[in-house]
């Protein structure tokens, strides 16, 4: 205890003024080693004093906060003197300190001497009498002003009891639209220019806000990762997306991370000054994507294990193309109807010529694919399929009326009874002189039936009058690929002798 105490005392004499944190340090690693010599402690003190950093006024400095007391902030700095700074310099708009022991406090040393060191943000009037303007620029420490009033071209401020000038663009960073808001208020400021021996002197908040914009920025990334999530204040929409701080940082919400179902706008979604919860989707560099709906479970999984081929859904027409018609069965599941499973004859060229966007329809689930996450349907499965009875309107080699319905490059679509259309090629009506155009759509025509495929639901039609041995020319045409002459020789020979062996039309 002896040797305790006076070490103790070593110590309160060589430390004059002292610092207390580096004091306690030193002392306590020697407590812990009570049974070690004077030798020992001089050693533990001469280490202690390699940490030590000297420091000057102007220093842009930071370090731990080792005490809250009163109306100041002890820091340590690892130097001689015990630094600390006024609680107010660091008091957000709300006058509330943000900061705690262990945290890490920023600023300027003010003033520094034998026995203490004074941190700030900026020079304000109460240290005007220690250091004076050039001073101050040359040690890059911000001054506080006091916005005067707008000139032309800025704002006149006082600091340090005297006047300067701030111009319009380094005020602030957005463009300012109400002088009057600024005027009368209190700001950190740099000194940018200096003239007349320091009379005269341009100030610049910007550079201040730069940086501590950044600052902000580089903790608000440091505190993210992909998976997280987070709430953020939607700051600006756009017709493809949202833009949200982060608390310094802004993130990208696109329109199609939003819900699972088809958003139309982001502003269907989130509104401007709203606080959404969001997850981190990817980070690069400073782009920072975000979602809403990865938040939820998507609901395309649940749907396609629930529905199963044939079942029948009532769904909403959300989209019409022209491949077919999107349809919304739930909040976020859609299934496409395709062009071909709208109608069951009528030949459709676009969706909405069937459906229309709203329509709120019943359709028969045709296919699940649960490994593409995708559900299609038929509208006309729940319809008559007047194919069935087809025997009942149409006869082979029979006349039949039906309404030109469309003219295409290879021939006239007919309506014959609603869902069956029937096919007159256009060969045919050359051969019989036949010739629609687009006025004749809507016509009602007289045909005849050349042939019905049921399975293949497709109905063939021929002119009532085609030149005589259309058929016969036709079938030779289409399987004898050899010259004109033989199919004119073919033409002309007349049945043979059945017993001519030699005549390869015997039998004929």
């Amino acid at each position: 205890m002896v040797l305790l105490k006076k070490n103790q005392k070593m110590l309160d004499t060589i430390y004059f003024p002292r610092n207390l944190q580096l004091k306690e340090e030193i002392f306590g690693r020697f407590y812990m080693s009570e049974n070690n010599a004077t030798q020992e402690f001089s050693k533990l003190f001469e280490e202690s004093q390699k940490e030590l950093v000297s420091y000057k006024r102007g220093d842009q400095v930071s370090g731990e906060i080792i005490k809250i007391s009163g109306g100041s902030i002890v820091l340590s700095l690892k130097a001689r003197q015990d630094a600390f700074a006024d609680i107010i310099e660091y008091q957000n708009k709300k006058g509330e300190l943000e900061y705690k022991v262990g945290d890490t406090l920023e600023g300027f040393i003010l003033r520094i001497d034998e026995n203490i060191i004074e941190i700030g943000k900026a020079l304000n009037s109460d240290h005007a009498a220690n250091m004076k303007l050039v001073e101050a620029k040359e040690a890059n420490i911000p001054v506080q002003g006091k916005v005067l009033k707008a000139v032309k071209g800025g704002f006149l401020v006082s600091a340090m009891d005297k006047t300067g000038f701030c111009p319009y663009s380094h005020l602030s960073l957005s463009r300012i639209q109400d002088e009057a808001a600024f005027v009368g208020k209190t700001f950190d400021f740099e000194i940018i220019k200096l003239e007349n021996g320091g009379k005269d002197f341009v100030l610049s908040r910007k550079e201040i806000l730069l940086k501590a914009a950044k600052a902000k920025k580089e903790e608000a990334l440091g505190n993210l990762a992909v998976g997280a999530v987070v709430k953020g204040k939607v700051e600006n929409i756009k017709d493809y997306a949202a833009f949200l701080d982060l608390g310094g940082i802004s993130g990208f919400l696109h329109i199609s991370n939003m819900s699972w179902g088809k958003v139309s706008h982001p502003s269907k979604v989130v509104k401007v000054g709203d606080v959404v919860e969001v997850k981190v989707m990817k980070i690069e560099g400073e782009k920072i994507d975000l979602s809403i709906k990865d938040l939820t479970v998507d609901p395309m999984l649940e749907a396609v294990s629930k529905y199963k081929e044939g079942d029948i859904v009532t769904c909403k027409v959300a989209q019409n193309t022209k491949f077919g018609s999107f349809v919304e069965m739930s909040e976020g599941v859609q299934a496409l109807i395709p062009i071909s499973e709208l109608s069951w004859g009528k030949r459709i060229k676009k969706a909405d010529e069937v459906l229309s966007v709203g329509d709120t329809v019943e359709a028969q689930v045709m296919n699940v694919d649960e490994e593409k996450r995708k559900i299609s349907l038929s509208f006309k499965n729940l319809k008559e399929n007047p194919w069935q009875n087809i025997e009942e309107h149409a006869t082979e080699g029979e006349p039949i009326k039906g309404v030109i319905e469309g003219i295409s490059k290879f021939g006239v679509f007919v309506e014959i009874i609603a869902g069956i259309t029937g096919l007159l090629p256009m060969d045919k009506m050359r051969a019989a002189k036949l010739v629609y155009d687009e006025q004749d759509i809507g016509k009602e025509v007289t045909l005849k039936v050349n042939s019905i495929d049921k399975v293949k639901r497709k109905l063939s039609l021929d002119p009532v009058k085609l030149p005589k041995g259309y058929y016969i020319e036709r079938e030779k045409a289409e399987t004898d690929k050899g010259s004109a002459k033989d199919w004119q020789k073919y033409a002309k020979i007349s049945a043979a002798p059945e017993q001519d062996p030699d005549n390869p039309f015997s039998g004929l």
